[in-house]
């Protein structure tokens, strides 16, 4: 979502008063095409936790904060997929994927799967990510030696 946040900055940059909204939804829409409106669901399942419950998410949150739930991630799961399937090409197929790591990691983090499930995904995880040029999983650790930790290297 870093392109979305780069986007939404800069317009809110130009103009402090800006709908915040109307621009999600102008980027969302042009940035991952037919598969946007999964997309905006998917931003809205994870948002709603925070928003309702008040809770206010940091930078440095571990991925067993409250508003990480397992079925919270797992409703964003379901509709990466169903993004996934609705992309166009295989570029916004790929931003779908890049939208995807944060529920990957957290999965992982919180063991919300078996062993062996754990190492397979930390392994599309670790390929997903380093494609898109990503170098660190967190401000200490690098992709590298996250992937050796998970024995995926």
């Amino acid at each position: 979502m870093g392109p979305l946040r780069a986007y939404v900055l800069a317009k809110l940059l130009w103009n402090p008063d800006t709908d915040v909204q109307k621009h999600i939804q102008e980027f969302v829409n042009a940035y991952y095409g037919k598969a946007a409106p999964k997309i905006l669901a998917y931003i809205d399942t994870t948002h709603s936790p925070v928003r309702e419950k008040g809770l206010h998410a940091h930078i440095f949150d571990a991925p067993t904060s409250r508003y990480l739930k397992s079925d919270v991630m797992e409703a964003g799961e379901k509709l990466l997929d169903e993004a996934e399937q609705l992309a166009e090409n295989d570029d916004i197929r790929f931003r779908v994927q890049v939208a995807r790591l944060p529920v990957w990691y957290t999965k992982i983090a919180n063991k919300r799967i078996t062993a062996e499930a754990r190492k397979d995904l930390a392994r599309r995880l670790v390929g997903i990510a380093r494609k898109a040029g990503v170098s660190n999983i967190n401000e200490g650790t690098s992709l590298d030696d996250w992937a050796k930790q998970q024995g995926v290297e």
